[in-house]
């Protein structure tokens, strides 16, 4: 059985998740834990327990915001980091190329 409200509103949640600006974090990190948040009451109160697919379903698409959430949660400190560590492993696959 199709519940069209529902069906609409995760049409209006793909249209905000496709607008979060990632040059914004602190913008888009409000508007992922607005959804995440949003999500969770879609649960409760659609009693999802009654649809396992459902249920499985929303509790991937919060732990993939959660992934977006905390990637817009990292500094510029950090992504250096990352990015110097990243190139130096490219680096000594060049200079050290393997015997295969």
């Amino acid at each position: 059985m199709k519940n069209e409200s529902l069906e609409v509103w995760f049409g209006k949640l793909v249209l905000e998740v496709h607008s979060l600006d990632y040059l914004r974090a602190g913008n888009s990190g409000r508007k992922i834990y607005q959804i995440i948040s949003a999500l969770k009451e879609v649960e409760q109160l659609h009693q999802v327990e009654e649809n396992p697919q459902m249920g499985r379903s929303l509790a991937e698409v919060q732990r993939y915001l959660q992934d977006m959430f905390k990637a817009l949660s990292v500094d510029n400190d950090t992504m250096s980091t990352f990015i110097t560590s990243h190139e130096v492993t490219e680096a000594t696959k060049i200079a050290l190329p393997s015997n295969t």
